[in-house]
């Protein structure tokens, strides 16, 4: 985005199936919107109101296919000195 000068970037938060909004995307979208900006973003008490709202199943032993351990991976701001690049081809073959 910084490389093309883009004037305009626009962040589509697509929540659960694309139907109904999700505190999980909105609050990515936010990051993302504050590293564009250059902005500083405390993230604290987001993550404690995720725990405790949208987030809680990872917290309930009747949830096995939502382990604990990956609400705080989900969690881990800045684990990965960078994020994996893509490029669309227009290709035919």
């Amino acid at each position: 985005m910084r490389a093309r000068r883009a004037s305009v970037v626009t962040l589509v938060a697509m929540g659960h199936e694309g139907e109904t909004p999700s505190a999980e995307d909105e609050l990515t979208a936010e990051v993302i919107a504050a590293r564009i900006r250059g902005e500083p973003l405390d993230l604290s008490p987001r993550i404690d109101a995720l725990r405790d709202g949208p987030g809680r199943y990872f917290f309930t032993e009747a949830q096995h296919e939502y382990p604990r351990e990956d609400f705080e991976r989900c969690t881990d701001v800045d684990r990965f000195g960078s994020a994996c690049a893509w490029m669309v081809s227009h290709s035919s073959s």
